[in-house]
């Protein structure tokens, strides 16, 4: 008669586990899938080419820290200036974001022999230069947003799309990180293409998608 209550107990114990250790798997998966959709491919671009080329490794981790400084310029700026709505949020922070390209820019011009004397390759030209610069906002961009809502991806529990309640927010925040860090090496491109050639129009326009990507994306989510 005493051993039926123990046998109870042992196997409600027995499932609270497996609850616990399915929960901790299932949540390790969602973590790896979302971090792997965010950074895989990136992290593979990484070490296939820009890490083999100092010269683009150089210009990537440049970009990669002024894209730093001025998000915390624009920090400043949004703590001297409260209460700013979602719009003039979105159009400062696309301004200031994308008007370090033309610092970048004019910096390149002046390291480039620099450069020269670093790889003498000769088949390194403004579209890989601009690449590697995208790449490095982009990437960095990519860890500053999403890397705390990849560390909640473990658990417990999960967050639905507001425009998707079928998909958890971890899973789109994902795909839209991705999309973003290949937005960002698509516009560098354009816009260095714009300032080579002496077209503005490209880098305005690269402003105004930049600044639509950034208002759907806010309202999606």
């Amino acid at each position: 008669m005493t051993s039926f209550p123990f046998e109870c107990h042992r196997h409600l114990f027995s499932i609270e586990f497996n609850l616990e250790s399915n929960h901790k798997i299932m949540g390790f998966i969602s973590f790896l899938s979302c971090f792997l959709i965010a950074f895989g491919p990136s992290i593979a671009l990484l070490f296939l080419y820009i890490g083999r080329k100092p010269r683009l490794l150089l210009l990537s981790l440049g970009s990669a820290f002024i894209w730093t400084i001025t998000i915390m310029s624009l920090s400043i700026v949004w703590y001297l200036i409260p209460n700013l709505s979602p719009i003039s949020l979105i159009i400062t922070s696309t301004v200031f974001q994308e008007s370090t390209k033309i610092l970048e820019y004019y910096i390149l011009k002046k390291i480039n022999n620099t450069l020269d004397s670093i790889s003498s390759n000769s088949h390194f030209n403004s579209l890989h230069h601009s690449f590697a610069i995208g790449y490095g906002t982009g990437f960095m961009s990519a860890l500053v947003h999403f890397i705390n809502p990849l560390a909640q991806t473990t658990g417990p529990g999960i967050l639905t799309c507001q425009a998707c309640p079928s998909t958890n927010v971890f899973f789109i925040g994902a795909i839209i990180t991705l999309l973003f860090t290949l937005l960002n090496i698509t516009w560098t491109i354009i816009s260095f293409d714009g300032f080579k050639k002496g077209h503005w129009l490209q880098f305005l326009y690269v402003i105004v998608n930049h600044a639509l990507a950034s208002y759907y994306n806010v309202h999606w989510i």
